[in-house]
């Protein structure tokens, strides 16, 4: 994450179960602060959030193709 990119201010409210378990990895792993720790939680998701759409599209695109192929041997089986 570049420190040039511009930031805007987001306020949350955390469970303190959750946010034990936040300091948890903050303390333990490589992230110099809570804000970092966040933003990286919320790309991930994000990220996995665009990858299931992205596949949910390509199954669309299978379905789509198969039932035509389906269609298409239908017809032919019909017109003999």
């Amino acid at each position: 994450m570049s420190s040039m990119s511009p930031k805007t201010p987001f306020k949350l409210l955390i469970p303190d179960a959750l946010m034990k378990r936040v300091d948890y990895y903050v303390t333990n792993d490589d992230y110099n602060n809570r804000s970092e720790f966040i933003v990286r939680a919320i790309r991930d998701y994000v990220d996995k959030l665009d990858y299931v759409k992205a596949i949910d599209k390509e199954y669309a695109m299978f379905e789509d193709k198969k039932n035509k192929e389906e269609k298409s041997t239908d017809n032919k089986e019909n017109s003999i």
